[in-house]
């Protein structure tokens, strides 16, 4: 092979390089978008659940003060205490929703960090 056949594919491979930095850069910044938007559809569903759970304690006239944290500190209470406006079942229904809650909340806090990480590596 001569040199000048090297030098004849210097920009065509120079070319092909380009175009897979370019291609990567598109692949890596999808994957954010995604993280994104699946963290997105777990805080929703997240939310759901949590209204959800307001809604039958405000049904049977248990008002819990609005907010997540507040939620949060007073629905153990609630499920643990006797209570004339809770029947047995409707405790087992909202026990099984603060387990959902727990669960999106687990997933979430579990895509936070791959968030972060993809953020700094781009």
């Amino acid at each position: 092979m001569e040199a000048g056949e090297l030098i004849s594919y210097g920009p065509n491979v120079q070319e092909m390089c380009r175009q897979s930095a370019r291609l990567i850069r598109k692949a890596l910044n999808g994957e954010p978008q995604a993280l994104h938007r699946v963290r997105e559809r777990l805080v929703s569903q997240r939310t759901g659940i949590i209204n959800q759970i307001r809604a039958f304690l405000l049904e049977r006239g248990v008002a819990v003060r609005q907010g997540l944290r507040f939620l949060r500190i007073e629905l153990p209470g609630i499920l643990a205490g006797p209570s004339d406006a809770l029947s047995p079942r409707m405790v087992r229904v909202l026990e099984d929703l603060a387990g959902d809650w727990r669960r999106l909340d687990e997933r979430i806090e579990g895509l936070s960090p791959k968030i972060c990480a993809n953020s700094a590596r781009l």
